[in-house]
C-alpha cells in the first residue's frame, strides 16, 4: 500500500503543478480584473447616475480568488450595485424578483455594448440574458471572463463562499491539490458529477467530519456574516488557531483521497442531506429524491441541485476505491487516464 500511496501522491502533485495557476497567470488575471474595473467605471459614470444607481464595488468570486482555479479557469466578476435612496430590504426584494432580473439585464446590456465598442481590447462579447443568472461573457488578453450583477450593500453569498474556501485552505493547505486531482479524475469518466463548488463542499464536509479541520461555519459563523462587508476575501481566523490544526494532520493528500472514498462508501450521499451549516449529515425525508442535497451556509438554494441522480456518482467513487485497494500491478499504472 505504501508504494501506491507514494505513486498517487506523485501523480497528484504532477497534475496539480501542470494545470494550477502560475504566478504569471494570476498576475495576468489580476491585471485583466483591474483593467475591466477601470473601463466599466469610465464607461458607466453617466449611465448609473441617470438610473439612480451607484456602482460601489467590482469584485472577483469563484475559483480564482478561492485559490482552486486552473490555468484555463475563467474569471468571475461581480458588479455590486446600490439603488440610491432605497432601503436595503427593498433592494433585496428587487434583486430576487423578476423586476430585479430585468434591471440586471439592462445594466449588463449597457456593459456589453460599451465593451464591444473597444474591439481592439475585448473580443467575443456576449450578453447571455436568458440564463437564470444573466451574465456578460467575453475575452481580454486571452482570459475569459463572466460579469454578473448583485444589488445590495452586504457581501453576497458567492463572495462569502470564497472567503470560506480560503479559510479551509488556511487550515489545510493541500486542499487545492486534493480538489484538483478529484476534479481531474472525474472529468475522465462519463458519469454525471457535482459542479466544482459542490465538489468543494463534499471535500470540506469530509475534512470536517473526520476532524482534519474544525466545523468552520458552526464554530466560526461570525467570520462569515454578510455584514462583515470588507470585501477582503482572505481568511479572518487567527493564524495560531489554524496552525494548531495543521500540526495534527500528518496524512498525505493521497491518504486523505483514499479516506474520502472510504467515507462516502459508508455514508452514501443518495439518501443523505449534507448540512454545511451544522457540520453534520442526516437522512432525507423524501427518499424518492436521489439528487445531491447540500445545505449551503451562504445560499438558500441547494448547490447540488443540478446533479439529479447520485447513484452513478456513488458507484464511481466505490469503483475507484476498489481499483486502488485491489490493484496488484505496477503502481505507476494507477490512474493512467490522467
Amino acid at each position: 500500500m505504501d508504494a501506491k500511496i507514494r505513486v498517487i501522491n506523485e501523480k497528484m502533485r504532477n497534475i496539480y503543478d501542470s494545470n494550477c495557476e502560475t504566478q504569471f497567470s494570476r498576475n495576468l488575471k489580476n491585471q485583466v480584473l483591474d483593467e475591466i474595473e477601470q473601463d466599466i467605471r469610465e464607461y458607466s459614470k453617466g449611465f448609473f447616475s441617470k438610473s439612480l444607481l451607484s456602482l460601489t464595488s467590482i469584485v472577483p468570486f469563484g475559483s480564482f480568488p478561492s485559490n482552486i482555479s486552473k490555468l484555463t479557469s475563467d474569471l468571475d466578476i461581480l458588479l455590486i450595485i446600490e439603488k440610491t435612496g432605497v432601503k436595503e430590504e427593498e433592494q433585496k426584494y428587487n434583486s430576487a424578483s423578476g423586476f430585479g432580473k430585468q434591471r440586471k439585464n439592462k445594466i449588463l446590456k449597457f456593459v456589453a455594448e460599451e465593451l464591444c465598442r473597444n474591439r481592439g481590447v475585448y473580443r467575443n462579447i456576449m450578453h447571455i440574458d436568458a440564463a437564470k443568472v444573466p451574465i456578460v461573457r467575453g475575452f481580454k488578453n486571452d482570459v475569459q471572463f463572466d460579469i454578473s450583477v448583485h444589488f445590495g450593500k452586504n457581501m453576497p453569498g458567492c463572495c462569502i463562499a470564497t472567503r470560506y474556501i480560503n479559510t479551509v485552505i488556511q487550515f489545510y493547505p493541500d486542499f487545492p491539490m486534493l480538489h484538483n486531482f478529484l476534479k481531474s479524475w472525474l472529468a475522465t469518466l462519463p458519469t454525471q458529477k457535482p459542479n466544482s463548488y459542490s465538489l468543494s463542499l463534499l471535500l470540506i464536509h469530509f475534512l470536517e467530519t473526520q476532524q482534519y479541520i474544525p466545523k468552520l461555519h458552526k464554530s466560526y459563523s461570525r467570520f462569515f456574516a454578510p455584514e462583515k462587508a470588507t470585501w477582503d476575501l482572505s481568511p479572518l481566523i487567527p493564524q495560531n488557531v489554524s496552525d494548531l490544526w495543521k500540526s495534527r494532520n500528518r496524512k498525505s493528500p493521497a491518504e486523505l483521497f483514499i479516506d474520502f472514498l472510504f467515507y462516502f462508501k459508508f455514508h452514501p450521499i443518495a439518501n443523505k442531506i449534507i448540512d454545511m451549516k451544522l457540520g453534520n449529515v442526516r437522512n432525507k425525508k423524501e427518499r424518492s429524491f436521489a439528487g445531491l442535497f447540500i445545505i449551503d451556509p451562504f445560499d438558500p438554494r441547494n448547490p447540488g441541485r443540478t446533479m439529479r441522480d447520485t447513484l452513478e456518482f456513488q458507484k464511481t467513487l466505490n469503483e475507484t476505491l476498489d481499483m486502488i485497494m485491489q490493484f496488484n500491478g505496477d503502481p505507476q499504472c494507477l490512474f493512467s487516464g490522467l
